[in-house]
């Protein structure tokens, strides 16, 4: 006995027209071609572009097979590749005791006191580190300081951070051990002052 399909078996089933799937198709334009009153203006812009984009595969393929492009690896795989760089940097806090050595050397003008710019003297590091949040009256009032005392922003900077014999313990090179200060130096990089091998201080 033979069984009747289901599109049969249900009269509301009608079986798909081309127009219904032109306006249910996701290409664009296609369904503005289901409708006749634009189905001229679109079927001429979409076949221009159809001819503009087949126009240009044609002309970069027939292009390639004129002059092929090669590449080709002259230099040899065996060739002096210089030692990378390494940069050790600290965290971006001064050591107390580098701290209250500091302000019990310099000067103070008129309205700031020892106390208040040893709370402040933090803020030195905005100065060269983008990392540190910076405060305005603090910066100003460290500056202000510094300037007293014909002193260098970086320099003051360098001598509070962490030397690299503090920051770098035990080296070795080549299977042997050697002093870290002959390998290292203190450098200002992006990151602040860093015990850098084999690199150039962002002030070069």
């Amino acid at each position: 006995m033979n069984v009747p399909d289901e599109d049969t078996k249900n009269p509301n089933v009608k079986p798909m027209q081309f127009d219904r799937l032109l306006e249910e198709a996701q290409f664009h334009g296609s369904n503005r071609i289901a409708k006749k009153r634009y189905r001229l203006v679109w079927c001429l812009i979409l076949g221009a572009m159809l001819w503009a984009s087949l126009s240009i595969l044609t002309h970069t393929i027939l292009r390639f097979l004129e002059q092929p492009t090669f590449m080709a690896l002259k230099a040899s795989n065996k060739q002096n590749v210089p030692f990378p760089s390494l940069a050790i940097c600290p965290e971006l806090s001064y050591p107390d005791y580098k701290m209250d050595a500091f302000v019990k050397e310099i000067d103070y003008p008129s309205g700031v006191n020892m106390t208040n710019f040893r709370k402040n003297l933090k803020q030195l590091a905005a100065f060269y580190s983008p990392d540190v949040q910076y405060n305005i009256e603090d910066l100003e009032t460290v500056q202000t300081v510094l300037a007293f005392n014909n002193l260098d922003v970086i320099n003051t900077g360098q001598r509070l951070s962490p030397t690299c014999e503090e920051v770098v313990l035990r080296c070795r090179w080549m299977g042997k051990m050697k002093n870290c200060t002959d390998i290292f130096r203190m450098m200002l990089t992006r990151s602040g002052f860093c015990c850098v091998f084999n690199g150039r201080s962002l002030r070069r």
